[in-house]
């Protein structure tokens, strides 16, 4: 539960976020999936798997989403915003991306 929606600041309630997509994702735990418009719950890092829901583009340079809760949390957190791909081949070049599963 995100602290901007009563959530507490436990550390168990915390995630690991960069300031970009903590400030996307705000109070949202829910969003509209922009393929099927129905509204899907974000992902979860510590209860959902990540391949479950994401793959990598065929460069490693963009999320796709694989289902709603994939393309929802891409949207509402815009995973694939320019300086989030521009920091992703920077990485590519210096071999430390795309990470291991």
């Amino acid at each position: 539960m995100p602290v901007a929606a009563g959530g507490d600041s436990d550390p168990a309630n915390l995630a690991f976020a960069c300031s970009g997509c903590n400030a996307y994702k705000s109070d949202k735990t829910t969003s509209l999936d922009p393929v099927t418009g129905r509204p899907f719950r974000l992902f979860h890092p510590r209860r959902d798997r990540w391949a479950r829901h994401f793959a990598w583009s065929a460069d490693t340079l963009r999320i796709d989403g694989i289902n709603g809760i994939g393309r929802c949390s891409v949207a509402a957190l815009k995973l694939n915003r320019s300086a989030l791909v521009n920091l992703r081949r920077l990485l590519l070049r210096e071999g430390l991306h795309p990470p291991a599963p």
